[in-house]
């Protein structure tokens, strides 16, 4: 769709309409056991969807854990100050900002720098 010229699709409904029916009509009969066939339709569009999900899931997880461990990290090493309220010991600003950066940087790591 990138690469079709600008007047073949005219807007998101149309494009979506011509997706859905173009993989119905063309190429989009996949080979079950090489003898049935089973037409996709409204499936295709799901297409490639699946593999980038459960990518995103496994390095939100990653950067989601390491921001909490971090964050632990920080208040064990002393990095707090006194809730106005309750007078518990919380991380400060800075504390927050720098697990935020490391956390960022665990998951470029993790991510192949990407």
């Amino acid at each position: 769709m990138q690469c079709a010229p600008s007047e073949s699709h005219h807007g998101a409904l149309d494009t979506l309409r011509k997706i859905v029916r173009n993989e119905v009509r063309q190429e989009n009969l996949v080979r079950i056991n090489d003898a049935s066939l089973c037409l996709q339709g409204i499936l295709a569009l799901y297409k490639g969807v699946t593999p980038q999900a459960v990518g995103w899931g496994i390095i939100d997880s990653v950067l989601l854990g390491s921001l909490h461990n971090y964050r632990l990290f920080f208040l064990r090493q002393g990095m707090t100050e006194e809730h106005p309220i309750s007078r518990r010991q919380r991380l400060t600003l800075l504390g927050h900002g720098v697990a935020g950066l490391f956390a960022g940087l665990t998951r470029s790591v993790h991510n192949g720098g990407g």
